[in-house]
């Protein structure tokens, strides 16, 4: 038996827009304040958070997905299915390590849903994506990324992982955007 380990690299694709919808960023605001779950805050990477399956069935996540379609398509072609979108507070100093959601299949994506604090960081490509209300990003879920230690109180996102849907997979729980 041998052991063999290699590195492959692989194209990636960060896709970033706005959406003007500030009633749809203010009422998912309004659902992350009510669902903060403190058992899961700090347990995993993220200081503050929601179920991470809680804004899956959600209309205006769902309206989200509709509105950035067009964007959706410039990284993924393909159905996918929603693994996860779960809200996400930062306060004054709260932080996240890099990492990345190799899990999700398809591709990752956050939502700002305030302005200002750090942004979101992409060391192997050297890039970050400041926050603005309403811009969300898509990025591939092999991307590391992090988030430095906030400077403002209440930075609201929420953020999402995709799975492919392959073609010999028959379960239908699928979004239609």
């Amino acid at each position: 038996m041998q052991d063999l380990e290699f590195t492959i690299e692989k194209k990636v694709k960060i896709v970033s827009n706005d959406i003007t919808d500030m009633d749809l960023c203010d009422r998912l605001i309004e659902k992350i304040k009510l669902n903060i779950d403190p058992t899961l805050s700090h347990k995993t990477n993220v200081p503050h958070m929601t179920a991470f399956e809680r804004f899956n069935g959600d209309p205006d996540f769902h309206a989200f997905l509709k509105l950035i379609q067009p964007d959706i398509k410039k990284i993924w072609q393909r159905s996918f299915l929603i693994k996860d979108s779960w809200g996400v507070l930062m306060n004054k100093g709260d932080s996240t390590d890099c990492h990345s959601h190799q899990e999700a299949s398809a591709f990752c994506g956050v939502l700002y849903l305030t302005k200002g604090g750090p942004g979101t960081s992409f060391p192997e490509i050297q890039q970050v994506i400041n926050p603005v209300k309403g811009r969300f990003i898509l990025f591939d879920a092999i991307m590391k990324h992090f988030v430095m230690p906030s400077d403002i109180d209440r930075r609201y996102s929420l953020a999402f992982n995709m799975i492919d849907v392959k073609d010999w997979d028959n379960t239908n729980t699928s979004i239609t955007i």
